[in-house]
């Protein structure tokens, strides 16, 4: 990965395509789905999820998307993102964080069970100081994986 992509401690959320090439998309009438990782980018540890391709926003990711991908750590998801299946991050063994970076946490829907099914117990969902994420019911089952971080890097 080169150096002239946007570093993941100085990503904001708003719409990036460094990393459109890692991954395989269906499109889903007038928008796309992160449906995989193409098989030579499964051992990446960090991954910014695109806003955009083939024009066309990117709002959702499938179920088994990151499969195979053992290695990952970090997954972060940027203001475009609508909806997060369960299973999304079903396989990533090594995962520790996924990163929501939308302030307005109804804008994005997780499942009423299961997102985190088939990673980790320890992992944590990382969404924006000062967001709403907690005060609304549709994350109040992930309100124990929730920890708080600063928009663009360390303090």
């Amino acid at each position: 990965i080169g150096a002239e992509k946007v570093p993941f401690d100085k990503y904001t959320g708003e719409p990036n395509i460094d990393y459109a090439d890692i991954f395989e998309y269906k499109q889903s009438g007038s928008t796309y789905r992160v449906v995989g990782v193409k098989e030579e980018y499964k051992s990446i540890k960090e991954l910014i999820l695109p806003s955009v391709y083939n024009g066309k926003n990117v709002t959702s990711v499938a179920a088994d998307a990151f499969y195979g991908c053992a290695e990952i750590e970090r997954i972060h998801i940027g203001n475009t993102y609508k909806s997060l299946p369960a299973g999304a991050f079903n396989g990533c063994v090594a995962l520790e964080g996924v990163y929501l970076y939308a302030m307005d946490g109804n804008k994005i829907s997780p499942p009423v069970e299961g997102l985190l099914d088939g990673a980790p117990d320890s992992v944590k969902i990382y969404v924006p100081r000062g967001s709403n994420y907690s005060t609304g019911y549709t994350w109040s089952k992930y309100l124990d994986r929730f920890e708080t971080f600063k928009i663009g890097g360390a303090e």
